[in-house]
């Protein structure tokens, strides 16, 4: 058993061979990192928009989850409570980074 796992372990290509779990967290957490999300804008009426921007929301733009009040409008990066990635942004960012289009 343990031979297999051993051989198992050699067989891997360097990238996918870690000596300890901290160095295997470690790999994951800059594959992440390193990852882009493809997504489409959301599209919010203009009412919609104000409406959010008036109550301080932030939009999470890893999930697509709204928060509610409290987030600044240049924010980037508050934590989110739907999903706990550090992905919030303020409407207002959001809409200069392209995450949001308004409709007319």
């Amino acid at each position: 058993m343990i031979h297999a796992a051993s051989s198992q372990w050699a067989s891997r290509p360097a990238d996918e061979r870690f000596w300890t779990l901290a160095d295997a967290q470690a790999a994951c957490r800059t594959a992440r990192e390193n990852s882009t999300i493809a997504t489409v804008p959301i599209t919010l009426s203009r009412a919609d928009y104000l409406a959010h921007v008036r109550d301080s929301d932030g939009l999470c733009v890893a999930c697509g989850a709204y928060c509610a009040g409290g987030v600044e409008p240049d924010a980037n990066g508050y934590e989110c409570e739907e999903c706990d990635e550090d992905r919030v942004m303020g409407f207002e960012n959001a809409l200069m980074d392209g995450w949001i289009e308004v409709s007319p």
